[in-house]
């Protein structure tokens, strides 16, 4: 597998690029003591800036268009700030990511007919969606992971570590650096020590709960956030009406039940709710 599916992007440059388009277009503040905090951290004054616009920051969020070097690629970036929330974006083909905090994810606007390519640092779960034509590949520090369709998580850092345990199915890891590679099956984790990778048995530091304990979503699909909460609790929501799968919301679940889940979409977007043999139907 090439090892170059997604250019490294200089970030810092981007930031000042929109930094500088930002100022010239008379859109941040002058004074002074502005601009020295500009010089020092443009990304900081510019996500400030940001969040008075559209509050951003209430759902620990970050979302950017960037372009890749290779081909101007428009890629989504995803980042959440707030280490109390995982953040849960689902992605054009299906596929769901719960994001630590201080975790960042680049994804292209539309992967490729031939393969999924997502850049990631942090720590994250994945659950990927089944296509046996399009085998999706996570490009983290040190590693390459590529799967077909199944559920995993990585804890990965720019200091060079990195964590995969697998809860379902199976991935392949390669290292980017050397040829070494390593098959990974549900129930293992695998590391990388000393520059080698070495598999062992789950361990409790990388349990897939705490990634659902506060759930944030932003902008997302309502039908995509009854399918999460649906795998997470016994009891099942379905909308009755197909059309408000469509419908989007930004809300944060605080380890909440499927009745709880129910009442605030149903508050939020003005809907209905009715209880039949155990199931919750939200209805217009």
């Amino acid at each position: 597998m090439k090892e170059k599916q997604i250019e490294a992007i200089d970030v810092d440059k981007a930031w000042d690029t929109l930094y500088n388009r930002l100022q010239a277009d008379g859109l941040l503040q002058q004074d002074n003591n502005l601009q020295r905090k500009a010089v020092k951290h443009p990304r900081r004054l510019i996500m400030q800036w940001a969040a008075a616009v559209v509050a951003l920051f209430a759902v620990g969020l970050t979302t950017m268009y960037l372009l890749s070097r290779e081909g101007n690629v428009p890629l989504l970036s995803f980042k959440n700030v707030d280490a109390s929330t995982t953040l849960v974006k689902t992605l054009e083909d299906g596929s769901t990511i719960f994001l630590k905090g201080n975790t960042t994810l680049l994804v292209p606007e539309k992967f490729e007919v031939n393969q999924r390519v997502v850049s990631f640092t942090g720590d994250a779960l994945f659950s990927v969606a089944k296509d046996a034509q399009r085998p999706f590949i996570v490009e983290a520090e040190g590693a390459v992971v590529e799967v077909l369709g199944t559920t995993f998580r990585i804890s990965s850092s720019t200091s060079g570590k990195f964590e995969l345990s697998v809860e379902e199915g199976t991935v392949r890891v390669s290292k980017k650096n050397g040829n070494e590679q390593a098959i990974v099956k549900a129930g293992e984790m695998l590391v990388i020590q000393d520059g080698k990778l070495l598999k062992t048995q789950h361990r409790d530091s990388l349990t897939f709960s705490h990634q659902m304990e506060r759930l944030c979503f932003e902008d997302e699909k309502l039908e995509d956030i009854i399918r999460v909460a649906n795998s997470i609790s016994t009891q099942q929501v379905v909308l009755a009406d197909e059309q408000l799968g469509s419908k989007t919301l930004t809300v944060t679940f605080d380890g909440s039940t499927a009745n709880a889940v129910a009442d605030l979409v149903c508050l939020a977007l003005n809907l209905k709710q009715t209880t039949r043999q155990g199931v919750i139907y939200i209805s217009q």
